[in-house]
């Protein structure tokens, strides 16, 4: 291999071409894998601030959306499941904790109105 048209990995040891784009693939991979347990927090979070602080119930919709966007990604790609770990069952539970309290603030409103 011609090292002056090689590409060189992050030690700066040789690696050709085919071996540096699946680097680059799975590194990328392992970046998706590990971003999705951030959507579910962020909900988690904005769900529990929604109980709090919600004009026209803006925080409660951000919220849902944000954790039902991250179970979407974690069922529709279950090839990152073995790259996250522990992360799997903390993502749905995030999720789910941030659904629920996103919607408290809602059911209220609908119980006061008598919907």
């Amino acid at each position: 291999m011609d090292p002056t048209s090689a590409t060189y990995d992050a030690n700066g040891e040789l690696v050709c071409a085919r071996c540096s784009t699946l680097e680059q693939i799975d590194a990328g991979d392992q970046r998706a894998a590990m971003s999705i347990l951030g959507p579910a927090a962020g909900g988690a979070l904005l769900g529990g601030v929604s109980i709090c602080i919600n004009p026209m119930l803006i925080c409660s919709v951000l919220a849902v959306l944000s954790c039902v966007g991250a179970l979407v990604t974690l069922i529709r790609h279950p090839e990152y499941h073995a790259r996250m770990g522990w992360r799997v069952p903390a993502t749905w539970a995030f999720a789910i904790i941030g659904t629920l309290l996103a919607l408290v603030r809602p059911l209220l409103f609908a119980l006061f109105l008598g919907l």
